[in-house]
């Protein structure tokens, strides 16, 4: 629904410069977009009687407005997944619910419930396939579903014994091949076969490293790039691209280490 209030409660998220912002509130979500109109003149202001110069930077800088307010939640909302491309925004509770809007229009699309049995902390966009998942760090649940409200896996992550399994963020390649998994509390990756959720192979960044805290990956899916707790920047490459030998180059730099092994 369009309105153009604001609240004072809502925290921004980053979001890519030509997108609708993502404003995150108790239990909805909001889009803001920029608005080149220049701002209105109070009486105040004409009162004031600023000069020519920073009245025209004024009239010229492009603000934010809120354009939609999304609804759908019952629960605080813990989590946010934007693609562009699909032009979807995915939310998710701690009831482990989730719904699915138009970031542009506001449109609500649907909502689906109980995609994990948890709260959710991590969500991710597939956009080559149509798909998101959705991560519980309470339960280490992962769980595949289609746009269209349809499971496709679910599984619970780590050890019998209850070890692992727990991600801080989950980054989808540009494929949709692979999910790359960021352990909350151990210095390693795990990397997933997107379609079952299977783990495919784990990357050990201990001992010389920590646990990784955040992920981005390349558009071309041939770097991926991990920032630790420690205050580490790792580049990870894969050998087999072209831009390898490039990489090599920056070993030494402030950029940080360059693993000579592939990540999927």
């Amino acid at each position: 629904r369009d309105e153009d209030d604001d609240d004072d409660g809502d925290r921004a998220l980053a979001a890519p410069l030509n997108a609708p912002r993502l404003l995150l509130a108790p239990s909805r979500a909001a889009c803001l977009e920029v608005d080149e109109e220049p701002p209105r003149r109070r009486r105040s202001d004409l009162e004031s009687r600023p000069s020519l110069s920073s009245r025209q930077s004024s009239e010229r800088a492009p603000r934010l407005v809120c354009s939609h307010k999304l609804f759908g939640h019952r629960r605080p909302i813990t989590s946010l997944a934007y693609s562009a491309t699909l032009d979807l925004v995915v939310s998710g509770a701690d009831d482990g619910a989730c719904c699915l809007h138009s970031a542009r229009s506001g449109r609500f699309v649907r909502r689906l419930d109980r995609c994990c049995q948890a709260p959710l902390d991590c969500l991710e966009l597939l956009d080559a396939s149509c798909e998101f998942v959705a991560h519980a760090t309470e339960t280490r649940e992962l769980a595949l579903l289609t746009l269209n409200a349809k499971r496709r896996a679910r599984i619970r992550a780590g050890a019998p014994d209850g070890s692992g399994g727990r991600y801080v963020v989950v980054r989808a390649t540009r494929d949709a091949a692979h999910l790359v998994c960021a352990a909350l509390d151990a210095p390693s990756l795990d990397i997933r076969t997107a379609a079952d959720l299977a783990l495919a192979r784990t990357l050990h960044l201990g001992p010389r490293y920590a646990a990784p805290l955040a992920l981005s990956l390349a558009p071309n899916d041939t770097h991926l790039f991990v920032a630790t707790t420690d205050g580490a920047l790792l580049v990870l490459s894969d050998p087999k691209s072209p831009l390898h030998q490039l990489d090599a180059a920056l070993n030494s730099t402030v950029l940080g280490s360059i693993w000579e092994t592939p990540f999927a």
